[in-house]
C-alpha cells in the first residue's frame, strides 16, 4: 500500500486514466438516457443548456483540484477541500435536482412554510395534520411532474420549467394540505428553509423561486455547520469529509430536509467532545451551554438522538469536580428526554397510530408493539437481528449511495470506494492531534449501538404493523448522523502512507462522484424540448 501511494507518477496516470473513462460512458450514458445524439446536442436549448452545464462542473472540478493541489500542504486542505466543493457542484446539485425529488420533501417545503408564517404548530382537521398553504404549490407539484418523475413515466423539459417560473405566489388563494408525517416536527429545524421562503414572500416572489431559497439557504447552514465541525475535529479530518459529501448526504442536505441540520449538528457535537477533549484547559459556562444547546436541539430534532448527551462523559475532567460532570452528564439527560415529552403531547396528541394510518399504513398499534418488545424481548430481539441481517446490504447502499425517492442508485463502484477510502482513513497516520484511547471507543461503540436500537425500535413501534416479522421503514440515511461515531471507534494509526497525496486523491474521487451524481440526475430526469 505504501509503495503504491508513493508511485506518484503510475498511480496519478492510472488514477486519471481510469477517471475519464468511467466519466465519458456516464455522460454518454446521460446523453444517451435524455435523447441526445450529436445532432440534437447543439440544435436544441436543452441540449446546448446540457452540453455547457456539463462543460462547467467539468472545468468547475479541474480548477477545485488545481487549487489544492496548490495547497497540498496546507493543514485545512480538508476543509478547503469541503468548501469548495460542496459551493460549487453542491449547488450545482441543488438546482440541477428537480423540485420534491428527495424524500417527503413536499412536506417538509409546506411545513417550512407554515413556520415562515409564525406557526410553531401544525393544526389537525378531519383530514389530517398540516396548515392552509398557497394553491399555487400544488400548481409547481403538477408542473415538476413529481410523482411520474419518480415512477419514471416521464421526464422534464424546457416548457415544463419555463412553467414553474412563471406561476405567481397569490399567497391569499389557500387550501389546507396534509403532512402528517412532519406536523409534529420542532419547528427549529426548519429554520433555515423557513428564512429563504420568508424573503422570497417579501418580494413576492413565484413558489419555484421560494422552494430554491429554501434548498439554498438549508444548503449554506449545512455547509457552515460541517465546515466548523470538519476545522475543529482534532482526529479523523477525513472521515467527517466523506461523510459530509456521501451522494446520499449531499443529496438530503441539499434539498429542503430538515436532515441538513440534524447531520451537521450532530457532526459539530461530536467535533466539539473530541475537541474539548483533547484541549488542556477547563469548560467554561459558554462551552457547557452550547454543548447543551446542542444535544437538546438534535434530541428534539430526532428523539432517537438523545443518547449523543453521554459523549459528555469524555469531558468529565473538564469541570471544576467529578460530581458536577456527572450532574451535568444526568442533566443534558434528563433536559434532551424532556424536552420530548413536553413537545410531542403539546404538538399532537395523535402521534403514533393515526399518525401511521393517516399515511396509509395498516395494522399498526403502538401500544401492542410495545407491549410485546417488552413482554418478549427475545422476540423483539430476534426480529431485530432479522431484519438487519435481511437488509444489511440495503442499509449499507442507502446510507452511501441510493438518492431520490430510493430509485436512483449510485454505481456500486462509488459505493464500494466510498467504503474503501472510510476504511483507509480510519487507519492512516497523520497529524492527528489526540489518539482514539479504549476510553473514546468504548463511549463511541455505547452510544452508537444504543442510537441504532432506537431507531430500529421506534420504526418498529410506529411504522411496524403488529405481527410483522421484520421492522419496516428504516433506511440508510438514518444512520449517517452516527457513522462518524463508529469509524472513529476504530481510528489508529497504522498504516503510513503520504496523506497529503492520500487527501488530493480522496477529494479527487469525491469531486467525481458529485459529477456521476449530477450526470445521474440529468439523466433519469431531463428529456429534450
Amino acid at each position: 500500500m505504501n509503495k503504491l501511494f508513493q508511485s506518484k507518477f503510475m498511480f496519478t496516470i492510472l488514477l486519471v486514466l481510469s477517471t475519464m473513462g468511467i466519466l465519458l460512458v456516464n455522460i454518454r450514458n446521460c446523453f444517451k438516457n435524455i435523447g441526445l445524439n450529436k445532432g440534437s446536442l447543439i440544435h436544441t436549448a436543452m441540449g446546448k443548456g446540457i452540453m455547457f452545464f456539463l462543460i462547467f462542473i467539468i472545468a468547475s472540478s479541474i480548477a477545485i483540484l488545481i487549487f489544492l493541489y496548490k495547497q497540498k500542504n496546507d493543514k485545512n486542505i480538508i476543509v478547503k477541500g469541503f468548501i469548495s466543493i460542496a459551493m460549487i457542484l453542491g449547488m450545482c446539485i441543488l438546482f440541477v435536482n428537480p423540485p420534491f425529488q428527495v424524500p417527503d420533501e413536499v412536506a417538509h417545503f409546506f411545513k417550512a412554510y407554515e413556520v415562515s408564517l409564525g406557526r410553531p404548530v401544525s393544526m389537525g382537521s378531519e383530514h389530517g395534520n398540516g396548515y392552509y398553504v398557497p394553491k399555487s404549490f400544488m400548481k409547481l407539484y403538477s408542473d415538476s411532474k413529481v410523482e411520474e418523475l419518480i415512477k419514471g413515466k416521464d421526464r422534464l423539459n424546457v416548457s415544463d420549467i419555463k412553467d414553474s417560473w412563471n406561476v405567481n405566489l397569490d399567497s391569499d388563494d389557500k387550501f389546507f394540505a396534509s403532512y402528517d408525517n412532519v406536523a409534529t416536527y420542532m419547528p427549529l429545524q426548519y429554520i433555515p428553509q423557513s428564512i429563504g421562503i420568508l424573503i422570497g414572500r417579501i418580494f413576492n416572489l413565484g413558489p419555484l423561486v421560494l422552494f430554491y431559497l429554501a434548498r439554498l439557504m438549508n444548503f449554506l447552514t449545512y455547509i457552515i455547520l460541517a465546515a466548523v465541525a470538519i476545522k475543529l475535529i482534532p482526529v479523523g479530518k477525513e472521515i467527517l469529509f466523506l461523510i459530509a459529501l456521501m451522494p446520499q448526504n449531499i443529496s438530503e442536505v441539499a434539498s429542503c430536509a430538515p436532515d441538513a441540520l440534524i447531520n451537521s449538528l450532530c457532526m459539530v457535537f461530536i467535533a466539539l467532545c473530541l475537541y474539548y477533549y483533547k484541549r488542556d484547559k477547563k469548560l467554561s459556562k459558554k462551552e457547557m451551554a452550547l454543548l447543551l444547546i446542542i444535544v437538546m436541539c438534535v434530541s428534539s430534532f430526532k428523539v432517537v438522538y438523545f443518547p449523543l448527551a453521554l459523549l459528555t462523559f469524555l469531558l468529565k475532567d473538564k469541570f471544576e469536580s467529578k460530581k458536577f460532570a456527572y450532574s451535568y452528564l444526568c442533566a443534558t439527560l434528563f433536559l434532551s428526554i424532556l424536552i420530548n415529552l413536553i413537545w410531542i403531547p403539546y404538538s399532537s396528541a395523535e402521534i403514533g397510530t393515526n399518525f401511521a394510518n393517516n399515511m396509509g399504513k395498516s395494522g399498526i398499534d403502538v401500544g401492542a408493539q410495545v407491549k410485546q418488545a417488552i413482554t418478549n424481548p427475545i422476540k423483539y430481539m430476534y426480529i431485530l437481528f432479522s431484519t438487519i441481517e435481511s437488509n444489511f446490504s440495503f442499509y449499507i447502499n442507502s446510507t452511501i449511495g441510493i438518492i431520490g425517492w430510493l430509485n436512483m442508485p449510485m454505481p456500486q463502484y462509488i459505493i464500494i470506494t466510498f467504503m474503501f477510502l472510510m476504511f483507509i482513513s480510519t487507519i492512516i497516520e497523520n497529524d492527528i492531534e489526540i489518539k482514539v484511547n479504549q476510553k473514546i471507543r468504548y463511549i463511541f461503540i455505547v452510544v452508537f449501538l444504543m442510537i441504532i436500537l432506537l431507531i430500529f425500535s421506534s420504526l418498529y413501534a410506529i411504522w411496524t404493523p403488529v405481527g410483522a416479522d421484520i421492522i419496516e421503514g428504516v433506511q440508510g440515511r438514518y444512520f449517517i448522523p452516527i457513522i462518524a461515531l463508529l469509524l472513529l471507534s476504530f481510528k489508529t494509526d497504522r498504516l503510513k502512507i503520504n496523506v497529503n497525496k492520500f487527501n488530493l486523491y480522496m477529494i479527487g474521487f469525491v469531486l467525481f462522484s458529485c459529477i456521476i451524481i449530477i450526470t445521474s440526475i440529468v439523466g433519469k430526469y431531463y428529456v429534450i424540448a
